[in-house]
């Protein structure tokens, strides 16, 4: 304790709260932890434990090394568990805050495929953390990718994306597997320089006076 707090007894109830007796000081803590005053200024409490609930789905494309992070507040020991080979955590185990970054072997299949991640926590009441990890379909995928149009090419793409008809006055969109918006641009020419877009699967939209057209390729 510091800031004048002193500490009488200490007990703990509800599986997680720290019951502190004593006196409180103008910004009473525990370690690094703030503690709360609760009703008279000799009984004070301090809750130990997870500390921020996080969004428990995240995504990753088929390449070889393809990576995606989680971040967590605690302040107890935890451990983490991957439940399939192809899917590598940086830390599987720690004490505190900690940022976890998964990395995926290529799926080479041309079904996407799931992992759980476990993250246990220590004298907590939030016992653990369930991750569902997806990565994207994989390389075998790409020749129904090629057959469902032919809008540009070459599919899969290295650097440049033709267009098999000019694109005048063309608003296009390009978005990842996961939906997100990576490039908008308007443009007169027949073509478009993708070397700066990660590999992955991505889906091109097209929009000029004769309407609007999209399609998937493959970045490579």
């Amino acid at each position: 304790p510091d800031n004048n707090t002193g500490i009488s007894a200490i007990s703990v109830y509800k599986e997680d709260i720290l019951s502190i007796c004593g006196t409180a000081g103008m910004e009473p803590t525990l370690g690094n932890f703030e503690i709360n005053r609760k009703g008279a200024s000799t009984c004070i409490i301090a809750t130990l434990g997870v500390l921020e609930p996080m969004p428990n789905t995240l995504f990753v494309d088929f390449t070889q090394g393809s990576e995606t992070t989680f971040t967590f507040a605690s302040n107890s020991y935890w451990t983490a568990v991957s439940n399939q080979e192809w899917l590598s955590i940086s830390d599987v185990s720690g004490n505190g805050n900690a940022t976890l970054t998964f990395t995926a072997d290529a799926n080479t299949t041309a079904e996407k495929r799931t992992a759980t991640v476990t993250i246990t926590f220590s004298g907590t009441k939030t016992q653990s953390i369930t991750l569902t990890i997806i990565q994207e379909a994989g390389t075998t995928g790409i020749s129904d990718l090629i057959k469902n149009g032919t809008l540009v090419y070459p599919n899969p793409a290295h650097t440049y994306l033709h267009f098999n008809s000019d694109a005048q006055d063309a608003i296009i969109s390009i978005y990842d597997a996961k939906g997100r918006m990576v490039l908008n641009k308007q443009i007169n020419d027949n073509g478009i320089n993708i070397k700066n877009l990660r590999n992955g699967i991505y889906t091109i939209r097209i929009v000029d006076k004769n309407g609007t057209k999209t399609q998937k390729f493959v970045k490579q």
